[in-house]
């Protein structure tokens, strides 16, 4: 499989540097992103790119083409996991524009791929908070049990690029300063940290450790309930996975094509699954049935 090709909605020299950026990383993996840090400040100091991208991104969101992304390369990123991919993020705060007033990074941290360029441009020098996961902590999508702390402060002038590798430390990104983050990031799908609130430190979330999981768990979402040719057998079988994310998956899965199936499994699955997680997650998942009245 290919890399798939990103930004062709973007101005001409930033399609042609996402193409090289690519290329380097396919050639060399991810995490020679590093090398991308001088191009990139070189690219975005030619006056008035960063506005025409803007513009171009903008207009998309407002037509409803981009929904937390573009949606194409989000299923590219999915498909491809084991393929270098790359993306690049425009972070603003434009409270004018409704679907960006609501941003997921506002009081919380985003996920940064494990490999990402930010470039600091516009405004003041700006002042940077760096967190880590302590020592021990583990990744869990169900309940994530994190022990996360301060690494440091870091003072970054204007065209800054700050290399983010997310499994040893992540930033805050300040807002409200008139600074646009630019986001250059490549890594394989669920290569990600954890966002968590910036006050109580508490986990919001965190990504799975095993990538070929998660492909189990992308194709279990991509299947098609109710069709003839349902692998019904095979996704039973992953009920009974190692992993209990995929065995919460194709319970997920399950109850889409067979509700009256995938219940008698949540039922076993609440009552003696090894994992807590998914026992806690199955009991949820009957309790909210229950007071919908589909279990009696």
């Amino acid at each position: 499989m290919s890399t798939p090709i990103v930004m062709q909605w973007a101005p001409d020299p930033i399609r042609a540097f996402v193409r090289q950026a690519q290329a380097a990383l396919q050639l060399h993996g991810p995490g020679q992103l590093a090398s991308l840090a001088e191009p990139m400040r070189a690219l975005f100091a030619r006056p008035g790119l960063l506005e025409e991208l803007m513009d171009r991104y903008l207009r998309r969101v407002l037509t409803g083409a981009m929904h937390g992304g573009d949606p194409c390369v989000q299923v590219d990123m999915l498909l491809l996991c084991h393929t270098p991919a790359l993306s690049l993020r425009v972070i603003k705060d434009r409270a004018d524009v409704t679907s960006l007033a609501r941003e997921p990074w506002r009081d919380t941290l985003v996920n940064y791929p494990s490999n990402t360029l930010v470039m600091v441009r516009g405004g003041g020098p700006v002042t940077v908070d760096w967190f880590c996961l302590a020592p021990g902590a583990s990744f869990d999508v169900f309940d994530a049990t994190l022990a996360i702390r301060q690494d440091g402060t870091e003072r970054y002038v204007d065209g800054s690029v700050i290399h983010v590798d997310a499994r040893h430390r992540f930033p805050v990104l300040p807002e409200g300063q008139g600074v646009t983050w630019i986001a250059l990031a490549s890594a394989p799908v669920n290569a990600q940290i954890v966002s968590f609130h910036r006050e109580t430190l508490r986990p919001l979330g965190a990504s799975m450790a095993s990538e070929d999981h998660s492909v189990l768990c992308v194709m279990l979402e991509l299947l098609e309930p109710g069709t003839p040719d349902y692998p019904l057998d095979a996704v039973v079988d992953l009920t009974r996975h190692p992993d209990h994310h995929v065995r919460w998956a194709a319970v997920a899965a399950l109850g889409r094509h067979d509700g009256a199936a995938a219940l008698a499994i949540v039922r076993s699955l609440a009552a003696g699954d090894s994992h807590r997680f998914v026992r806690t997650a199955a009991r949820r998942t009957l309790d909210r049935l229950a007071g919908t009245e589909v279990v009696c």
